[in-house]
């Protein structure tokens, strides 16, 4: 639920800007003009896709984490070391 929120606030914050991050593989020129553009760390459209991309990486090294280990204990607890 979380991550369809994070998608909902970075649709609202700047439409274009979403779209060029999704088609970015494919579109070279989205690249360059966001390396050329002097914005801040501290934008809310990069705070949110970067909250976004963390949530995402935990959630897929927690997966992996319950995967390989043989005694598959799931709770939130050992969710936290992971995030």
């Amino acid at each position: 639920m979380l991550l369809f929120i994070g998608v909902v606030l970075l649709k609202a914050l700047d439409t274009n800007r979403l779209k060029g991050s999704v088609f970015s593989l494919f579109n070279i020129n989205f690249i360059e003009s966001e390396s050329e553009e002097n914005t801040s760390f501290f934008d809310s459209f990069k705070i949110v896709i970067f909250m976004f991309t963390v949530i995402v990486l935990s959630l897929l090294a927690y997966r992996f984490k319950t995967y390989r280990l043989s005694i598959n204990v799931s709770s939130f607890s050992s969710y936290l070391p992971v995030f």
